[in-house]
């Protein structure tokens, strides 16, 4: 009983937590979206990656919203915001499995911009071409859709190494003069 008693408490703390950080970065977004034009372009730039960066620890629902409200005010396109917010989650490794349920999932290996489907720590990913450059990413959402490769155990050749592929375009795009 005063295992569960604990345990209660822990979650009702982190729900407070949660609700706290969120008002904070909703306020954050207020106050960020009402000085937009009379701040400089560093600023701007500093702001709104900070902003970014807290979005990118609220829930799913949370996060559209926000991102709406500034794809709105013309700060930032919705593309790159879930692209800058789907960096960070990968590299804070948070997973979205319980935050995007609702969102349909759609295996492909076909849309504009990629290159091929690679192996990345052991698992199939896209190699995608950005500008000049290739990027290995596990997923894309997009227009409330998150796009999957699929399962590697479902491709019936050997997949290349994504890192070895990144490491010869690396050696291939050199300038030679």
């Amino acid at each position: 009983m005063k295992q569960e008693k604990r345990k209660n408490t822990k979650d009702l703390l982190t729900l407070i937590q949660e609700s706290e950080k969120k008002r904070e970065t909703l306020k954050e977004l207020s106050i960020l979206l009402e000085a937009w034009q009379s701040l400089s372009i560093e600023e701007q730039i500093k702001r709104r990656s900070s902003l970014l960066t807290d979005l990118s620890l609220l829930e799913f629902r949370d996060r559209k919203l926000c991102i709406n409200k500034l794809s709105e005010a013309g700060t930032i396109s919705r593309h790159d915001a879930n692209k800058v917010i789907e960096d960070t989650r990968q590299a804070l490794n948070i997973c979205d499995e319980t935050d995007d349920k609702s969102l349909p999932r759609i295996y492909t290996v076909s849309f504009p911009g990629l290159v091929d489907i690679v192996e990345d720590n052991g698992e199939s990913a896209f190699l995608i071409k950005e500008k000049d450059s290739l990027k290995i990413i596990k997923r894309i959402e997009k227009e409330d859709v998150i796009y999957l490769p699929p399962p590697k155990e479902y491709i019936p050749w050997l997949l290349p190494s994504g890192e070895r592929v990144l490491d010869y375009y690396g050696l291939d795009n050199v300038q030679k003069f």
